[in-house]
């Protein structure tokens, strides 16, 4: 028996209750016999003046605490050292790195290092929320010499480099390390010599006593006729792409011609003395075509030649990928898949680096799929990352099974460039950045609201090819990173790497989305009123905010024409388009006052503004020659007419922007309805202008000040006068067909010259958005975000513009 006694310091409450009541003592007896068979016979007995006493009655009971006590420490350390990693992901919140301890997931296949929350293992196999499976044996080529063996269902994990990843596919070629074998026929034709094959002569390159050697010579002539060859016949599809290779040695300089599906031309491959992988794609031209190792005279190849080949392979599509042994029949490599389960994330980020070294396969030829977040079967809920055809990379969101999102990264990565890639799923601020560079949402999106599974390399749904890449690291934080750890996490700077930043404040507002809404000040009250929706809709309300953030309904069908411009003169506003109306009493009941106006129809897209106490309509169309009533209107209240006050000398344009600046007029850009050279391709019949011209007397003269602003030319931005400072936002992209439009802020002290601001969170591109300036704060709400999937997407967001009090680098 062993008996240790000391005081211990018991809190009154500590014990047997969850609260201490208000007349329990300060100290006081609790004797407690454990019925756990791992401690039965250790008493513990807490008495008067907190002394304790622990008796252990056997022998092998202290050892066995002592053991139980260390594991528990262990386990301690372990996860406190699990914890102290989320500061290599820029974690420093203690409750966030507990978190990314308890439910994060690293792989780290470069260095080894596997965890799944506090699961640390030294294999992924280890892992058991992280499987990996290949229903077949497989190769991988670590250099030109060198092709390592790998048995069913083991990772192919390359030391330094990662884990290959790729499709199923198919070797088409018959006994591929057996050029002797019968399915091989030697043909000679002319001078030329039979072949000679001497089987499993050499090492081939993994290893195996399995090269044969190949004899081919021409004799004495050196026509086309003279051939000396060995040939396959195979089953292909007319008019598919094929990769035909061969692993090959031979003395440096001689030369021998290999083809395929193609049926003719060769490639002309010359030796160096090392074990290479030759090939090359063709088309193929039949249901059956043959694959040729040849010499033939007057066709590049030497005249004799005798060199080592294994590996022979043919598979469809349009890169190669690693080889497949056949024999009897032809064979398949399965997909690689690594699929990370028992998740059940709504909001997380996902890193994962990794190169492209083959194509996809598929309906999508040359895509390849980074990674699939999804739930269930994947058809309902997914966020897909796939490379596209060309080196840039986009991700697709489906949520209830509707394609919700899509981004574009253009930046053209090529094949064995690491792709740092990090997404971030979060219900309001989802976020792509690769390599430093952050890709732009061409509409915002509906996340799905769990997700529970990710799938490495590859999609659930059969339509979207596999990877073809070596995958180095994936990282799954249960949480959503801001954009600073993003960029860093990519290899790009530290955010924020700017002077402004935009924070969207309300995702949904209370009015419908739109754009080209209208909007003034009355009251102490900012006003949003009418607009554009998409499928021709033009929402005619008018709705009012005490704070320029939270919107109440003032008319739900006031009276006047749908897409009507908005001004206030005094307290009277005014609606017109073809016909002018007034209200004095907040916009709830409205009176006609001209039924035409001199312009006939004002463009939905005009400018309209209150300068100098009086109101302004900028009547232009685009149309070339500019036509007889566009110019500079002005209205007369008291007369109740409108009188031009300036011709448009300044040429034909149709949507510019129109602000004030210092007290000054500017007007910029637009578009002109004549082609540009080279054609714009949203808009191949117009030309977008880029020049601003200013004017100094309320509109009456104009001259220009600049012939072109150091921004793309664009139509519908948002140009507005802010704490001083002249800014000029967002627009659509003429020249671009994705991303369609701008998320930029361009500023000026003097209209002229203007500088990029680099934002550390830019608002969602967009263009026909409506800006405001309200008790001193610059919102930009709604517009249109276009998309590929869903043309014109509008709005009904608002964004809050912020100065950075410290650029940081």
């Amino acid at each position: 028996m062993t008996r240790l006694e000391g005081r211990v310091f018991v809190l009154a409450h500590a014990l047997n209750s969850d609260a201490a009541p208000a007349d329990r003592a300060q100290s006081y007896a609790y004797t407690h016999n454990s019925a756990d068979p791992a401690s039965s016979g250790v008493t513990l007995t807490i008495g008067q003046e907190s002394r304790a006493t622990v008796i252990f009655d056997g022998g092998d009971l202290l050892g066995d605490l002592v053991e139980r006590a260390t594991t528990a420490a262990d386990d301690v350390r372990t996860r406190l050292a699990t914890e102290d990693r989320a500061a290599l992901f820029g974690v420093t919140d203690p409750l966030l790195a507990l978190e990314f301890g308890a439910r994060g997931i690293e792989m780290d296949f470069v260095t080894g290092y596997f965890r799944d929350g506090h699961d640390k293992n030294a294999t992924i196999a280890g892992l058991n929320a992280v499987p990996f499976t290949r229903d077949s044996t497989a190769t991988f080529q670590i250099d030109d010499r060198v092709v390592r063996n790998f048995d069913t269902g083991t990772p192919r994990l390359l030391p330094g480099q990662g884990l290959v990843v790729e499709p199923p596919a198919t070797n088409l070629v018959r006994y591929s390390a057996e050029f002797g074998n019968a399915v091989w026929d030697r043909i000679a034709t002319g001078t030329g010599v039979l072949p000679v094959v001497q089987s499993n002569v050499a090492t081939a390159p993994d290893g195996s006593m399995t090269a044969d050697r190949i004899s081919l010579g021409l004799g004495t002539g050196s026509t086309l006729s003279d051939r000396s060859q060995l040939q396959q016949d195979v089953q292909t599809v007319p008019g598919q792409a094929f990769w035909g290779s061969l692993f090959v040695k031979g003395e440096v300089g001689e030369k021998i011609l290999l083809r395929h599906v193609g049926g003719s031309g060769y490639m002309v491959h010359a030796f160096n003395g090392e074990w290479q992988r030759i090939g090359r794609r063709e088309t193929a031209l039949g249901a059956t075509a043959q694959v040729e190792i040849a010499l033939r005279g007057g066709a590049g190849s030497s005249a004799a030649t005798t060199f080592l080949a294994w590996g022979a392979q043919l598979e469809r599509g349009t890169v190669p990928t690693s080889y497949v042994p056949t024999a009897a029949t032809t064979a398949t490599r399965q997909q690689d898949t690594l699929l990370l389960t028992g998740l059940a994330l709504g909001e997380m980020t996902i890193v994962i680096d990794v190169a492209l070294i083959g194509g996809g396969t598929g309906t999508m030829p040359g895509r390849r799929v980074a990674f699939t977040a999804f739930a269930d079967t994947g058809a309902i809920e997914n966020v897909t990352v796939v490379n596209d055809d060309i080196g840039g990379i986009g991700a697709v969101i489906q949520s209830g099974g509707d394609i919700r999102g899509v981004t574009r990264l253009d930046q053209v990565m090529g094949e064995g460039e690491t792709q740092r890639i990090a997404l971030r799923l979060s219900p309001d601020d989802t976020r792509l950045m690769r390599n430093g560079v952050p890709g732009l949402w061409l509409w915002d999106v509906r996340t799905p609201a769990v997700l529970t599974r990710i799938m490495v390399g590859g999609s659930p749904l059969s339509t979207l090819a596999r990877l073809g890449g070596i995958v180095k690291r994936i990282v799954v934080l249960p949480f959503a990173l801001p954009d600073s750890a993003l960029s860093v996490l990519t290899g790009g700077p530290p955010y924020p790497a700017g002077e402004i930043t935009w924070q969207r404040i309300i995702k949904h507002a209370a009015f419908s989305d739109r754009d080209s809404a209208r909007t003034f000040s009355l009251g102490g009250k900012q006003y949003i009123a009418n607009g554009y929706r998409i499928n021709g809709v033009y929402p005619k309300d008018i709705w009012s905010s005490d704070d320029g953030i939270n919107y109440s309904l003032v008319n739900a069908n006031p009276g006047y024409e749908v897409y009507s411009h908005m001004a206030v003169l005094g307290t009277t506003i005014y609606a017109f388009r073809t016909k002018m109306y007034e209200s004095d009493d907040g916009g709830l009941t409205w009176t006609e006052i001209l039924g035409t106006l001199p312009w006939g129809i004002l463009s939905g897209d005009a400018p309209v503004i209150v300068h100098r106490g009086k109101l302004l309509a900028f009547h232009s169309t685009g149309n070339v020659p500019v036509e007889a009533n566009e110019g500079v209107w002005e209205y007369d209240p008291t007369a109740n007419s409108w009188n031009r006050i300036y011709v448009a000398e300044w040429g034909s344009r149709d949507i510019p922007a129109v602000a004030e600046f210092k007290g000054d007029l500017y007007i910029y850009g637009g578009q002109r309805k004549v082609s540009n050279v080279p054609p714009e391709n949203n808009y191949p019949g117009l030309t977008t202008l880029g020049d601003m011209w200013k004017s100094t007397d309320g509109g009456v003269s104009w001259e220009q000040v600049s012939a072109a602003l150091p921004m793309l030319p664009r139509p519908w931005p948002v140009m507005i006068e802010h704490d001083g400072r002249f800014y000029l936002m967002g627009g659509f992209n003429p020249r671009s067909m994705a991303p369609r439009n701008f998320n930029d802020t361009w500023v000026s002290d003097d209209g002229v010259a203007w500088t990029l601001l680099p934002a550390a969170q830019p608002y969602l591109s967009r263009h026909a958005a409506t800006g405001y300036v309200f008790n001193g704060e610059l919102y930009m709400v709604a517009g249109n975000a276009n998309s590929e999937a869903l043309p014109l997407e509008t709005l009904n967001d608002i964004w809050h513009f912020r100065k950075l009090q410290v650029a940081q680098s």
